[in-house]
């Protein structure tokens, strides 16, 4: 038992001094102050970019050029984490060198399974306490954010923008973008 009053104690300590953003990597500390999410205590914060994208996914940037849709893109790239599209680079590296980051990720789930694992009846505490309608919050906005996303590369690829206002060719490759020859077909039946 006083193992348990003193890592909720490190825990409430830690968790003080942070907050997650939603959409971005959580690392040790905020996988320990798991419980703290849990009980409403802290919430997540959501990007501005991605309450707007939620309040008006498919509403048309103004003004309605190249310049605006990539600057919306990238507003969009800085909540949510690069696109599928995007090359690997420093920031975005490739899976291969990921498998890092693949390793770190599983030793946070782990900090994090074991800091929740530490509250009993921990999913009937999470809907009492409104953490589960504010993880669902989250989600819902993250999605929102996603499908702005992909609205504004469609429309930059119509409108033939170059990236990052449409998808790169790289992951246009393979793909048959001319449109398909309409099948003339004949009646079964007699016409008058």
């Amino acid at each position: 038992m006083r193992t348990f009053v003193i890592v909720v104690g490190l825990v409430l300590v830690s968790g003080c001094a942070m907050q997650r953003v939603a959409g971005q990597p959580q690392d040790f500390k905020q996988a320990a102050a798991a419980p703290l999410y849990d009980v409403n205590v802290l919430k997540t914060k959501i990007p501005v970019a991605l309450v707007a994208a939620e309040a008006q996914p498919y509403v048309l940037p103004h003004p309605i050029s190249c310049q605006a849709i990539a600057s919306e893109i990238e507003i969009l790239d800085d909540a949510l984490g690069p696109d599928l599209d995007t090359l690997p680079s420093e920031s975005n590296p490739s899976v291969l060198a990921r498998s890092g980051q693949i390793a770190e990720g599983a030793a946070v789930d782990i900090v994090r399974g074991g800091a929740q694992s530490l509250m009993p009846f921990r999913s009937w505490v999470r809907r009492l306490s409104g953490a589960e309608r504010a993880d669902r919050v989250v989600r819902e906005a993250i999605t929102a954010g996603g499908v702005r996303r992909a609205y504004l590369k469609g429309l930059g690829y119509a409108r033939q923008c170059t990236p990052p206002a449409a998808p790169t060719k790289e992951a246009l490759a393979g793909v048959d973008l001319d449109p398909p020859t309409p099948i003339r077909r004949e009646p079964q039946y007699p016409t008058r």
